[in-house]
């Protein structure tokens, strides 16, 4: 019996030493598992830090163009100088280079009701026009001055009509009074820098009713001259400041009228209000244009 308990205590007591034993082997093999891991993790970061590297780049941000920027790339891809085909309309020169170019141009505006219109149909057919603004219409309503600066972010040309419009103003007794021009056009480009900034300039100008019609204009050329006014008229017109309540057909038959295939077109339409017929006619307009070969320019 003695032997037998002693033999039992011997068992118990290795068993107890293997399962010691075992215990240890596995904390040993879990504190090793993780040693590893953390070895290679911090080998991992060295070869990020030292090895060869093909993390993906970013390009440096470009920064946008200013509208300014914009505006001299449009200027110089489509614009053409207007004292240069104000010869050419004068002189009534239809062939010049075979060279087909298109100065679509609006006078009395901006209008809100009209011209967010034709700015529209202007970017569909990717086409640009130049704006003949009235200094008082810019001033008419906030929208106004909105529309205005519209104009001018699209990239299209901007040319002064005066500030008043009146004929009894600028040509009293149908002469001219180049003080009184000076004066109003000065005033009109007054406002525009008031909504584009003082940095703006604008020395393409447009005469109500047109130079060729009022007395005293060929005297006045040198006047125009010193101060850099350079004006343009026309050899195209759809009639809708002539045509009371014109209808959409009646632009267009008077736009093929006045279209003779000039190699340089400057096409007289208006953005003022109740011009909704210029709006309807001047898709098919610029269609006919671009059919015929036309590209589309701007007045510098």
């Amino acid at each position: 019996m003695k032997k037998l308990k002693i033999s039992a205590t011997i068992l118990n007591t290795v068993l107890l030493m293997l399962i010691f034993i075992l215990i240890n082997c596995i904390v040993a093999n879990i504190s090793n598992k993780y040693s590893k891991k953390d070895d290679i993790s911090k080998h991992s970061n060295t070869l990020l830090s030292n090895g060869p590297k093909n993390e993906i780049t970013t390009e440096p941000k470009v920064p946008e163009k200013t509208i300014e920027e914009k505006r001299k790339e449009i200027s110089d891809k489509y614009g053409y100088e207007t004292r240069d085909i104000e010869y050419i309309l004068s002189n009534y020169i239809y062939n010049v280079d075979g060279k087909k170019v298109a100065f679509l141009t609006f006078d009395d505006g901006p209008s809100t009701t009209n011209t967010p219109k034709i700015l529209d149909i202007l970017d569909k057919k990717d086409a640009k026009a130049t704006f003949f603004v009235l200094g008082n219409e810019i001033e008419r309503s906030e929208e106004s001055k909105a529309v205005f600066k519209e104009i001018y972010k699209k990239g299209h040309a901007i040319g002064n009509h005066s500030y008043s419009h009146d004929y009894n103003y600028l040509y009293p007794n149908r002469h001219v009074n180049t003080d009184n021009i000076l004066e109003d056009f000065t005033h009109s480009e007054n406002v525009m820098k008031s909504v584009l900034g003082n940095n703006f300039k604008c020395n393409v100008v447009r005469f109500p009713g047109g130079h060729m019609s009022w007395d005293g204009m060929k005297a006045s050329e040198q006047f125009f001259i010193n101060h850099n006014m350079k004006y343009i008229d026309w050899n195209c017109l759809t009639g809708d400041s002539e045509i009371r309540n014109a209808t959409k057909d009646q632009l267009i038959e008077k736009f093929h009228d006045t279209y003779k295939n000039q190699d340089r077109l400057v096409v007289l339409m208006h953005d003022t209000y109740g011009k909704e017929s210029t709006v309807e006619a001047l898709p098919e307009i610029i269609d006919f244009l671009r059919s015929e070969g036309y590209e589309f320019g701007i007045l510098i």
